[in-house]
Order: structure tokens, then C-alpha cells, then sequence
């Protein structure tokens, strides 16, 4: 193997084990009181994960440690999912799975959970009343 495949797949093994801890509720929780509950910069990071989530993966991994995201657990699983639609390439892909990691992280039970439920229900089919309707 090459160097960049050997690169990629300690990435990934370390993403897992990120993952694997936070399931098991031995990840790192950063101190309530030192995070930021400014409206303006949580509904910013939210449209930014909507918008950007490949291109400004970088400054929304700083943020998810610093901004109180608890209140928008809901809204930011739906900008998220849009975001994750936005990337293109192979590199876009990672960014998005490195902010998705963090957001485990912070939310195991709440935003994973309903990642997966809101994905789940974009790929159902489409009732026979709507194919009808079309």
C-alpha cells in the first residue's frame, strides 16, 4: 500500500474509535459553562452546516466544540442532511464525515439518531399517491 492509503486508513480507524467511544458514552464533553449560547452565532453555524459543510469544515469542527448547539439538535439534522448533498468529491466527502464525527461526539443519542431516522426516510419510496399525483 501507499503512503496515502496507509494515511486514509489510520484516519478512518481513528473516526471509528471516536464513533465506537461516543456509543458508549466515554467521549469528552466539553464544560456547559464555557460554551457560547449566542442565538446569532448557533443559527450561523447551523446555516453554515447547510450551506458549507464541506468547504468550512475546518472552522465548524472549532465551532461544535465551542458553540451550546443542545437547543438545535433538532434543526441542525435536516441542515446537515442538505449539506452532506452538496459534496462533490472524495475530499468534500471527508470534510462532511469529520463534522458529522464531532456532532456524534457531542450528541450521540440525539442527533445521530435522528440522522439516521431523517436519511431513512429520504430514501423510502415515494407513496402511490404521490406517484399518481406526478
Amino acid at each position: 500500500m501507499d503512503e496515502s492509503t496507509v494515511k486514509r486508513h489510520e484516519r478512518l480507524r481513528a473516526l471509528q474509535r471516536v464513533n465506537l467511544d461516543s456509543w458508549r458514552g466515554q467521549s469528552e464533553q466539553p464544560e456547559a459553562k464555557t460554551l457560547d449560547a449566542s442565538i446569532k452565532k448557533n443559527t450561523g453555524f447551523i446555516k453554515k452546516c447547510k450551506t458549507n459543510l464541506c468547504a468550512e469544515a475546518a472552522q465548524l469542527l472549532r465551532d461544535v466544540k465551542q458553540l451550546k448547539l443542545e437547543r438545535y439538535v433538532v434543526e441542525l439534522m435536516p441542515a446537515v442532511y442538505e449539506g452532506m448533498q452538496r459534496c462533490r468529491t472524495g475530499g468534500e466527502y471527508a470534510a462532511a464525515i469529520d463534522v458529522i464525527t464531532a456532532l456524534h461526539a457531542r450528541f450521540p443519542e440525539k442527533f445521530t439518531v435522528a440522522l439516521i431516522a431523517h436519511m431513512l426516510k429520504q430514501l423510502q419510496a415515494p407513496s402511490v399517491a404521490a406517484l399518481q399525483a406526478a
